[in-house]
């Protein structure tokens, strides 16, 4: 396993399912020309106790990933002869067995090329993972030779067993532009929910953009909330390329509060290319879930989050904001928990009036708060006036700031605030964190990161249930510090709300017993029953204690009124 010769891939990966991450590596000049597999032991984690060749031609590249969505991880492999794909099969030992295949080139033949890195991706988005190989020799020239495949994954179409179909798909990028490719990335450039392109050939790197078959913008943006009982509508623009739209297909789908979805056609407008969808109003309280979609004249569909139902646009219908916190440190902050990771030498935060610096003409630390009206707020330990850059910033460690406990247990709840990030390095090491728990700061999952504010403050926010479920024991942590190799790293936090959507109570309607919206027969039926008694209760219209006759003459005023 120590011997790299031309070893150009590893990965680490829970080959087994055991829950403790084991290490694939190939090596392809000297012997053993192969792919191996050392275990990690779980009872004894970062032990790799089991050593397991389970590929032996002339592997150039090796990735991890799943091809026939049975939850064990594959494997395909470059070779320097026939690029193969290794499915895994189910099995209860400790070293998984693999049933080689040879990939399906575009009208037949084998794979006779050197090769560099593979990817496994789900370009289409169809819930298959494809394969991308690119074929230059990583070693020898064969940039005008060889070229990059992009292998189409079927399913178990026309494949045996276990076995997934992978075709080459010559449509996805033109041919020319698949020779001389060495190596390829693919991650969403633009957020449109598609995966796009980074490819890097011997004539150059290009970016090549996923075109949706049907896309969908929102010229004045999705509704991020929903007035109680009053309906929404919202303007959505359809493009489909050179595809055909079906007329019938643009449909809205809503769901209230987790119920089963609503399906609404999306309305044309006189004189405009747009469609509008309106979702009904909706009592105070209620969340709404909603997607939209279009379909082709040949069947291709698309929604909007691209893979709704799954991922939705979520709302709350509310009569407004109500703000639980919103803290300007202005004032007492004991209930702020400073804290760091042990190692921290200079760069705790420190509620202050803030003292500007500047690191080679950019602003480092801020001068003033992010408020219009105030002095104060959180910064990584404030420099002297005047005071150079780096002086106390922060060094040796991470320095935490984390907030009070929230109590969220009945609602969801936004939480926004202004941040100061700056890192004179400039590089991804460093970056203000900012983290969220449910359950007191046992556990933390992270909502953001910024990498620098640009010499300015900057709002932020996130909705609580997008990470973690709401609870009564929510923290919001917020972490800076200085990975080597050392640089001058400043933050800052500011303007700290919390807000919920609030549902103002219904206005009284006195001799409305039963609650049906008006005073009349039935009211009067319990009224009579009540007659005499001592009690709290809405017949007690004078709120004495009794009914009584002041009350039945309030009652004789009231009745045949309608609720407002």
């Amino acid at each position: 396993m120590l011997l790299s010769a031309f070893g150009a891939a590893s990965e680490f990966a829970d080959m087994n399912n055991d829950g403790a991450m084991d290490l694939v590596k190939q090596t392809s000049l000297n012997a053993p020309q192969h792919v191996a597999i050392c275990y990690n032991n779980p009872s004894n984690v970062g032990f790799f106790n089991i050593y397991d060749e389970v590929y032996s031609l002339a592997p150039y590249h090796i990735s991890c990933g799943e091809l026939n969505n049975d939850g064990l991880l594959d494997i395909v492999v470059t070779d320097d002869a026939t690029d193969r794909y290794m499915i895994q099969l189910p099995n209860t030992g400790s070293e998984p067995d693999f049933i080689q295949q040879e990939f399906q080139l575009e009208g037949g033949g084998g794979e006779l090329a050197f090769g560099s890195n593979n990817l496994i991706v789900d370009l289409d988005a169809d819930g298959w993972n494809d394969v991308i190989i690119a074929d230059v020799d990583v070693d020898i020239d064969t940039c005008q030779s060889d070229r990059a495949h992009i292998y189409r994954n079927f399913g178990f179409e026309g494949a045996p067993g276990d076995v997934v179909a992978l075709r080459e798909d010559g449509n996805v990028l033109p041919t020319d532009m698949l020779i001389g490719v060495h190596d390829v990335a693919v991650f969403d450039i633009n957020n449109d929910g598609a995966l796009d392109m980074v490819v890097g050939r011997c004539s150059g790197s290009e970016i090549w953009i996923h075109e949706l078959a049907i896309s969908f913008s929102f010229p004045a943006g999705v509704p991020t909330s929903l007035t109680t009982d009053q309906p929404t509508t919202f303007e959505v623009e359809i493009s489909t390329g050179s595809g055909t739209l079906d007329a019938s297909s643009p449909k809205l789908y809503y769901s209230a509060n987790d119920g089963p979805y609503i399906e609404t056609p999306l309305s044309p407008t006189r004189g405009s290319s747009s469609l509008f969808a309106t979702l009904p109003g909706f009592p105070c309280g209620d969340t709404v879930k909603f997607y939209v979609s279009a379909a082709l004249s040949n069947g291709t569909s698309n929604t909007s989050p691209s893979n709704a139902p799954t991922n939705v646009y979520t709302v709350r219908s509310s009569d407004g904001d109500i703000v639980l916190i919103d803290e300007d440190f202005e004032g007492t902050v004991d209930q702020w928990t400073i804290a760091d990771d042990g190692s921290l030498t200079t760069g705790a935060w420190e509620n202050v009036d803030p003292n500007g610096t500047i690191w080679s003409s950019a602003v480092a630390a801020p001068e003033d708060d992010a408020s219009d009206d105030g002095t104060m707020c959180f910064v990584t330990e404030n420099g002297a006036v005047d005071g150079a850059a780096g002086s106390a910033d922060i060094d040796g460690g991470t320095a935490y700031l984390i907030s009070p406990v929230l109590d969220l247990s009945g609602d969801d709840a936004v939480i926004s605030w202004s941040q100061w990030f700056f890192n004179s390095s400039g590089s991804g090491e460093d970056s203000l964190e900012v983290s969220v728990s449910n359950d007191d700061g046992s556990s933390w999952v992270v909502v953001t990161s910024s990498f620098g504010t640009a010499g300015v403050w900057e709002e932020a926010n996130f909705t609580v249930s997008d990470y973690v479920t709401p609870s009564n024991q929510v923290r919001v942590r917020f972490a800076a510090g200085d990975a080597p190799p050392a640089s001058v790293v400043e933050a800052g936090v500011d303007e700290f709300t919390v807000s919920q959507a609030g549902c103002e109570d219904p206005e009284d309607c006195p001799g409305d017993i039963d609650g049906s919206g008006d005073v009349g027969i039935s009211d009067f039926s319990a009224f009579l029953v009540a007659f005499g008694s001592s009690c709290t209760c809405p017949e007690d219209l004078d709120g004495n204690g009794t009914v009584g006759v002041e009350d039945f003459s309030q009652f004789l005023v009231l009745f045949g009124t309608v609720c407002p």
